[in-house]
């Protein structure tokens, strides 16, 4: 029984090291845009979630283009809500929704898609131009950011 258990375990970790590695890969490819957002910017994040997932680690992946920028994701909840310390700029209105409307676009910076499906299709304003892609990345910006 005991050898049993030690395969099991074995063979649970494997399996578990393998997805993280995976995911952890999908994150490094994920946030391969930051220096290119730069500082003070609002953010969309638009993902088509990986097909199998123990966690859906790409849910906040966007915050990661926020850490120590300034930059405010505003498809997260936290920025909707009074609970948290979050300033908009003058021009940025509060109260954001869960879907990008073309009210919502016109307060953003730029529009971050990623996903092995396009999921830009169809979402991305003409008012936006996409200024990087790699792999499964895609970032627009506004054409008119200073």
């Amino acid at each position: 029984m005991g050898s049993y258990a030690v395969l099991l375990l074995g063979l649970n970790f494997v399996l578990v090291h393998g997805y993280f590695r995976a995911a952890s890969a999908d994150l490094q490819e994920f946030t391969a845009a930051v220096n290119h957002v730069g500082p003070r910017r609002t953010l969309w994040v638009v993902w088509t979630p990986p097909r199998e997932k123990l966690v859906d680690y790409l849910k906040h992946a966007g915050d990661l283009y926020c850490l120590n920028t300034w930059n405010i994701d505003l498809n997260n909840y936290e920025a909707r809500l009074n609970h948290f310390p979050v300033r908009f700029r003058s021009t940025v209105a509060a109260g954001m929704t869960e879907s990008l409307t073309a009210a919502v676009a016109q307060d953003l910076d730029f529009i971050i898609a990623w996903g092995n499906q396009d999921p830009a299709e169809g979402v991305i304003p003409p008012s936006f131009r996409e200024i990087f892609h790699e792999g499964r990345l895609r970032v627009f910006e506004k054409k008119n950011v200073p």
